[in-house]
C-alpha cells in the first residue's frame, strides 16, 4: 500500500503509472472471476447432465428388475401348472 507521504512526493507520471498498475491488477481479477464463473456454469451443466444419466440408469435398472420379477413369477406359475398336470 502506498502511504500518503509517498504520494505527495510522486510525480504525475508516477501516480499515473501506479494507477494504471492498480487498474491492470483489478482487470486481471475481474477476468479471473469471469473465467471462474464460466467454469462453474460448465460444471453445473455437467452435474445436471450426470444427474439425468443417473436417473435414466436407475429407471432402466428398476424396469429390468421388474421384468425379471415378472418373468420369475411366470416361471413359478408355469411350474405350478406343470406340477398340477403331472399330479392328475
Amino acid at each position: 500500500m502506498i502511504l500518503r507521504s509517498e504520494i505527495e512526493n510522486m510525480t504525475l507520471e508516477e501516480i499515473e503509472k501506479t494507477i494504471n498498475q492498480m487498474l491492470a491488477v483489478q482487470r486481471e481479477l475481474q477476468e479471473t472471476q469471469i473465467r471462474q464463473g464460466q467454469i462453474q456454469e460448465r460444471q453445473g451443466r455437467e452435474i445436471d447432465r450426470l444427474l439425468e444419466l443417473s436417473d435414466r440408469l436407475v429407471r432402466l435398472n428398476v424396469d429390468r428388475i421388474s421384468a425379471e420379477l415378472n418373468l420369475e413369477e411366470r416361471i413359478l406359475n408355469l411350474a405350478q401348472r406343470v406340477e398340477r398336470l403331472e399330479n392328475k
